[in-house]
Order: C-alpha cells, then sequence, then structure tokens
C-alpha cells in the first residue's frame, strides 16, 4: 500500500499545533517563527513573559544562523527591544513549538 507521506505529515502538524489551542486564546504565547527570531531585532521582545512561542508550518530555508536559539534553549538572557523603545536583558522562559513539513537545515553543527 503507498501512502503519501507529505499528507501524513500536514496532518501530523496540524494535530499538533491544536495540541496548544488552549494557550492560544491567552496572552500567555507569542507565535515568531525561528526566521523571525534569528533575523529580526524586535522579535525577541515578544517573547518576555510568555509562557510559549507556536509557529506552524516553518519555511524550507537553509539557517545561517542559530544563536538566538541557542540562548532561548540554552536558558541564557537575551536582549529585547520594541521599536522606539529602550532595550532590556532578560530570561525567556518561554517553550519553543515550531512545525514542519521537512527537518530545518543548519550548518551550525554544534
Amino acid at each position: 500500500m503507498l501512502c503519501n507521506c507529505r499528507a501524513i505529515a500536514e496532518q501530523a502538524r496540524v494535530n499538533s499545533c491544536r495540541c496548544c489551542d488552549p494557550f492560544s486564546a491567552n496572552r500567555n504565547v507569542s507565535t515568531k517563527s525561528l526566521y523571525q527570531l534569528e533575523e529580526n531585532r524586535f522579535a525577541s521582545a515578544y517573547l518576555y513573559g510568555k509562557l510559549a512561542n507556536v509557529f506552524s508550518d516553518l519555511p524550507v530555508l537553509h539557517s545561517e544562523t542559530t544563536s538566538t536559539f541557542k540562548q532561548i534553549t540554552g536558558e541564557d538572557y537575551i536582549d529585547g527591544e520594541h521599536k522606539h523603545g529602550e532595550q532590556f536583558h532578560f530570561k525567556p522562559s518561554c517553550r519553543l513549538l515550531f512545525s514542519a513539513i521537512l527537518p530545518l537545515q543548519s550548518r551550525d553543527t554544534s
């Protein structure tokens, strides 16, 4: 029997994101992509005080840097900044939840 692996992966992605629905109506969740967290200097500020960062359907892109991802998952302090506001230093306590059809690629092997 043949199966459509892409359809199975898509259904798994949808189901995994539904488990976070109780959070989604809450102000304790941010929705920034991995790319936004790495490339946009204002994106990390949205993680301040959140329990989770949920982003579904990450694009299939090659990630050049992983430093912000490592800082967040390594429980290090990071810098946050709101537009036209002052920069602040905080330790994010949120969990990162991403879904993608294919695994992400990175040059970082550490």
